[in-house]
């Protein structure tokens, strides 16, 4: 019995006659129709992955992923004034920013080689980061002071600043206004520093420059103090607070551990050495041993040379120096000379119409 419709029987063809011939069409009619089913449904099925993973996760869409880096941020493109506010306002108003749920990663340590080629690069990046630890910290905790040294090194491994520590300080220096670390251009500079407190800021230096790490701050690239609010504060990511500063990263990629790449190139000047009193550069901590390591906030040891000694300086605050005439003379000099970025009345020393320090 033949397989046919009736409607397209055909008593005289050829195939009618001959079943072989008639048993041709239909086989390959049939693969035609399951290859179009097939076509459709695997695009019904790429359509249901892609509405699937389009929508939004816990109320915020995912992000198509990419590979490409956004370009540095631009510093000079931050709002550098200041919100007119007095410190009590400020006060009340930093506390009213929130703070960056993502984990603070740790930065990468930072070593400065203690080798014959690297000494004028290790000493002029000493001098300076000490001039920015005292005239940004002098009056801070140990932990205050390490953490302001963690945002130096931390602008030094990023792409947006300059791949050395005293550019890094001083930059903007020439300018009246707009320095990055504002003791440099607001005259604080003109302050003579006891040699107790330079010499607690040096140590903090040295140490900083052996890989030692404030994992606090993390990759903290700027800070200002509770007094003020700068108009850039909200456009960074708050990280969190010690004693009185605030510490912020840039938002996104380039707040990311994995963004500070930037290779250290080295010291071409020390700009310390032309603007300090010559018997504060290069002092008493330059015998510090180098194996040594202060203790984390938490009492732990830190760094790539945590194991090699005792720490020299413990997180116990401002009396953290072994003797006591140390630390009265530091207490001593804070009341005489308290740093223009730790006033608690918010007026720079030394500048007219400037606002406190902002980084």
């Amino acid at each position: 019995m033949l397989l046919h419709d009736d409607d397209d029987y055909d008593g005289d063809s050829p195939e009618a006659s001959d079943p072989a011939l008639w048993h041709y069409e239909r086989p390959r009619r049939s693969w035609l129709k399951i290859g179009l089913w097939a076509g459709l449904g695997a695009l019904l099925l790429s359509a249901a992955i892609w509405f699937a993973v389009s929508q939004p996760k816990n109320g915020v869409r995912i992000a198509p992923s990419t590979s490409i880096t956004p370009p540095p941020p631009k510093i000079d493109e931050l709002d550098q004034r200041l919100q007119a506010l007095t410190p009590e306002q400020a006060v009340i108003a930093n506390a009213e920013i929130q703070q960056s749920l993502e984990p603070v990663e740790p930065a990468k340590a930072f070593i400065i080689p203690f080798t014959e080629a690297m000494m004028f690069s290790r000493n002029s990046a000493i001098d300076c980061m000490t001039a920015a630890v005292f005239y940004e910290a002098a009056t801070e905790s140990d932990q205050g002071q390490r953490a302001v040294a963690q945002v130096v090194l931390n602008r030094v491994r990023h792409p947006a600043y300059p791949k050395s520590v005293c550019e890094v300080v001083f930059q903007g220096s020439e300018r009246k206004t707009g320095c990055q670390f504002s003791f440099t251009c607001d005259g604080s500079l003109a302050r003579k520093p006891s040699a107790a407190a330079w010499d607690r800021a040096r140590r903090v230096a040295e140490f900083s420059l052996t890989g030692v790490i404030e994992p606090s701050v993390g990759t903290a690239t700027h800070y200002h103090t509770i007094w003020i609010l700068p108009y850039w504060a909200p456009s960074l990511d708050k990280i969190t607070t010690v004693g009185a500063h605030i510490f912020y990263r840039w938002k996104g990629f380039w707040g990311k551990r994995a963004a500070f790449v930037g290779t250290y190139a080295g010291e071409t000047s020390d700009p310390a050495l032309g603007v300090l009193p010559t018997d504060v550069v290069g002092g008493a901590a330059d015998g510090l041993l180098l194996g040594a390591t202060p203790l984390s906030p938490g009492g732990t040891l830190i760094g790539p040379n945590a194991q090699a000694a005792p720490p020299l300086i413990q997180d116990t605050g401002r009396s953290s120096l072994n003797s006591a005439g140390s630390a009265a003379a530091i207490k001593a000099d804070e009341e005489r000379q308290r740093p223009a970025a730790d006033d608690a009345s918010g007026v720079l020393v030394g500048s007219e119409g400037a606002g406190p320090s902002t980084q």
